[in-house]
């Protein structure tokens, strides 16, 4: 069960050209990837965590998580790998987030070949246009919550 605070989201690479070829921040078979499809891999449970720290969930379960080397996996458990704090810039790249791996100062970004990598040297202080930006879409979602449907008479 997740709590009321959580949201259901799509993150969408940010571009400034829109394109159909943008990818998604997507799970397939419990690796992040970068997928064009979008579709319910590329649906996350947002959970609100203290100290506005945020936790993805995946929709197989799991927690996009990074280890001490700044590896990016899937987990099973929310641990203290799992935290990351959404940075938002609404000027230049309103809707979106860049998504903050708080230990290192990393942010999440796509690299040339569509693997998702934690990228040092970048700063919401110095420069934050310059941030790998998502753009977050949140999604109503329909299961678990017929009872909020449609009545017609």
């Amino acid at each position: 069960m997740t709590g009321n605070n959580a949201v259901h989201a799509t993150f969408q690479v940010y571009s400034k050209v829109h394109s159909d070829v943008t990818p998604y921040l997507s799970v397939a078979s419990d690796h992040v990837k970068a997928d064009t499809a979008g579709g319910d891999h590329a649906v996350w449970t947002v959970e609100h965590l203290p100290k506005d720290h945020v936790a993805l969930k995946a929709h197989n379960g799991h927690y996009l998580s990074i280890n001490s080397h700044g590896q990016i996996h899937m987990s099973k458990d929310r641990s203290h790998e799992a935290h990351f704090i959404f940075i938002k810039e609404d000027l230049d790249h309103p809707g979106c987030v860049a998504i903050k791996e708080p230990v290192h100062n990393t942010f999440l970004t796509f690299d040339a070949h569509g693997h998702l990598i934690a990228k040092k040297g970048l700063s919401e202080l110095d420069d934050p246009a310059k941030l790998p930006f998502f753009k977050m879409e949140e999604k109503k979602t329909a299961h678990k919550e017929q009872h909020h449907g449609h009545h017609h008479h």
